[in-house]
């Protein structure tokens, strides 16, 4: 997932429903490709489908560079507190 609005594409479930039966929301998981768990009324946990939910080949290397300057550029204040 790219960001975090994808994550709104997901199927909500309390985290209580996961610890009750994890079978269940796991089985969701598969599904939908991932679910938002909730604690509290908040989003708080993302269960991921790993297997057939990333990419078929490796990533091209103009793909590689935008991703790895998306993720550079919205961690880039976790990198200049990294480099001090």
């Amino acid at each position: 997932m790219d960001s975090c609005s994808d994550f709104a594409a997901l199927p909500v479930r309390d985290v209580a429903l996961a610890g009750e039966s994890f079978a269940a929301v796991s089985r969701l998981a598969d599904e939908e490709g991932g679910v938002l768990l909730l604690k509290n009324g908040q989003p708080r946990y993302a269960l991921l489908a790993i297997s057939g939910s990333g990419p078929e080949t490796p990533a091209e290397d103009a793909e590689a560079l935008e991703i790895s300057r998306k993720l550079i550029e919205r961690n880039r204040q976790a990198y200049t507190e990294l480099s001090k």
